[in-house]
């Protein structure tokens, strides 16, 4: 790669920038729906990556200066985000019609985003944490359950709030209802607000769940 066309990118994988090239790939933001860039890291976990760019800023790298003083960030992000919104789709739930069961293949077949099944390995492991799964012959079929979603964001967000206490004096003297409320906040960059942070706003209290317009403020 010329120098002219280098880009800094920070994770937390010790390689080379060169090593990500062919871990690169696109999913659809679990929100928005709309394409969004990941990483594979050497690791092999999933990361999410975000840019930023400031006015007037430029990079030096080794003995050449990159006129485009944009920064590349990937951090790591739970698959099961942004598989939600599939399993949720995919099982066509109506009315006390739980919905259908599916396989693995057709979940990581999405239309246009050939990315999703670099996910396979890590989802074959975890979709029992948010579905029910059934074994017909040698091959396991899953649909997402309600209840394990719920449970699973609950941990979510007990353990992020005990990560923010632990890790900054400026979250340990929130109230444990103020810290819920900016936790959620958090998770709402992954999840819409029906039919998943509702019912958490819901779970744990009447005042988080007045709050829930809040949550929903970009």
């Amino acid at each position: 790669m010329a120098a002219s066309e280098a880009r800094v990118l920070i994770t937390h994988c010790d390689e080379d920038t060169s090593a990500f090239q062919r871990h690169f790939l696109h999913l659809r933001n679990p929100v928005s729906g709309k394409q969004a860039c990941y990483v594979v890291g050497c690791d092999g976990r999933l990361q999410e990556l975000n840019w930023s760019k400031q006015r007037h800023t430029a990079w030096f790298i080794e003995n050449s200066v990159c006129a485009d003083g944009s920064l590349y960030l990937a951090t790591p992000v739970d698959p099961l985000f942004v598989i939600l919104p599939i399993l949720e789709q995919l099982r066509m739930k109506k009315g006390d019609d739980m919905g259908k069961f599916r396989s693995l293949d057709d979940i990581v077949s999405v239309d246009g985003y050939p990315g999703y099944e670099c996910l396979r390995p890590y989802l074959q492991r975890s979709l029992g944490i948010i579905c029910e799964s059934r074994e017909v012959g040698e091959d396991m079929f899953y649909r997402l359950d309600d209840s394990k979603v719920l449970a699973w964001l609950l941990c979510k967000v007990a353990k992020l709030s005990e990560a923010l206490k632990s890790s900054s004096g400026l979250f340990s003297g929130l109230h444990p209802n103020e810290l819920n409320v900016y936790v959620i906040k958090l998770l709402g960059e992954y999840l819409k607000m029906d039919p998943w942070v509702s019912p958490i706003c819901k779970h744990l209290g009447k005042k988080l769940h007045r709050d829930a317009e809040w949550i929903r403020m970009p």
